[in-house]
């Protein structure tokens, strides 16, 4: 990253208004770094496998915060794959510095700056559904199963349109579109 950030160095500067292929991992990581909190960082870490681990833990090292440092210690211990980024991380959020990790850290600061340089980038995120929520969901579904044996397809997919089916089926384009809405806004017919 830092190789690639050095030669392209002329776009950071120009983004967003000149994009460069070779850059698309800088705006990723931008995207998520300015996306980042605890609860993200939570899901990320525990509730997906350990790619998505990694890539929390990375996040995490370019948008450090004290925190994260309890969330990383916990998943730390069960992430096999990923040692050395989770090092990164708590390094970079407020744990000593591991001397096999020196060189990785000082380039992991060359690319922060390098990524600080980009706007930040504003990017809703859909929240997972709460405990309540998921049971409200899954009625639905069962509710759904039931109007569809019964009635058919054309009401089953009338009601699809509504509730929390038709909240969690969007796709993160077509919620963007309706203004990012929060699931407990919507209309719940």
């Amino acid at each position: 990253m830092k190789v690639t950030g050095e030669g392209y160095r002329k776009f950071i500067d120009d983004y967003p208004a000149v994009l460069c292929e070779p850059l698309e991992l800088f705006y990723c990581c931008r995207r998520g770094m300015c996306s980042l909190n605890d609860e993200l960082l939570q899901d990320l870490l525990f509730s997906f496998g350990w790619r998505e681990a990694n890539w929390g833990a990375w996040l995490s090292a370019l948008a450090p915060r004290a925190s994260y440092v309890p969330h990383l210690r916990s998943r730390a211990e069960s992430l096999p794959h990923g040692k050395e980024v989770m090092s990164l991380a708590l390094a970079a959020c407020g744990e000593p510095l591991a001397e096999e990790i020196e060189v990785q850290h000082s380039l992991l600061q060359d690319i922060v700056t390098m990524l600080n340089k980009l706007p930040t980038v504003k990017f809703p995120m859909r929240r997972t559904p709460s405990l309540l929520e998921e049971t409200a969901f899954n009625a639905e579904v069962e509710s759904l199963r039931r109007c569809y044996r019964e009635t058919g397809l054309s009401q089953a997919k009338e009601q699809l349109g509504k509730g929390l089916l038709y909240y969690y089926g969007m796709s993160h384009t077509a919620w963007l579109k309706v203004g990012a809405p929060e699931a407990s806004s919507r209309d719940r017919d």
